[in-house]
């Protein structure tokens, strides 16, 4: 399946950079890589015991052969009981490739949800970004309204003195 972490294949120009935004992006990328190994070792532990069970699976059909080929009439009772064991044991198959199933649907909606997420705080850093920015202008603009009118306010009282 690999590794399918919130922040492969980003933009590195646009990451957060304020130490509250990379703290709050770093923590929520340290959940999703906590989730993402959980759901790894998981879907290992439960593949795992598919292939012991497949095994174990092949074990009996080899058994049941031999039984069959050596003692057939003899032993048809224990053929049967070998038989109900390989049901059993194709239906904890099934039940664990479900499980696989399931956990890989539950990580792939938990990985979609952290890779939302992170762009929804992309996208509110770069808005407050630019009302920063909006804002630092407006201040500019003001300090230069503000030298202006001290200049004029200068300008008169000299003309005044003068008078």
């Amino acid at each position: 399946m690999g590794s399918l972490c919130c922040r492969e294949n980003k933009d590195n120009a646009k990451r957060p950079t304020s130490p509250s935004q990379v703290t709050l992006a770093d923590k929520t990328h340290e959940r999703c890589l906590n989730k993402e190994l959980m759901y790894k070792n998981e879907v290992e532990k439960l593949g795992k015991q598919v292939m012991d069970l497949e095994k174990l699976t092949k074990d009996k059909d080899k058994e049941i052969t031999t039984l069959k080929e050596n003692h057939y009439q003899q032993m048809e009772e224990e053929i049967q009981e070998h038989e109900y064991e390989r049901k059993v044991l194709d239906k904890n198959i099934s039940k664990q490739r479900e499980q696989i199933r399931e956990l890989r649907e539950e990580y792939d909606t938990h990985l979609t949800r952290c890779l939302n997420k992170e762009l929804m705080y992309k996208n509110e850093v770069e808005k407050l970004g630019k009302q920063v920015m909006d804002l630092e202008k407006l201040t500019k603009d003001k300090d230069k309204e503000i030298t202006t009118l001290k200049e004029n306010h200068y300008q008169q009282m000299e003309e005044e003195i003068q008078e």
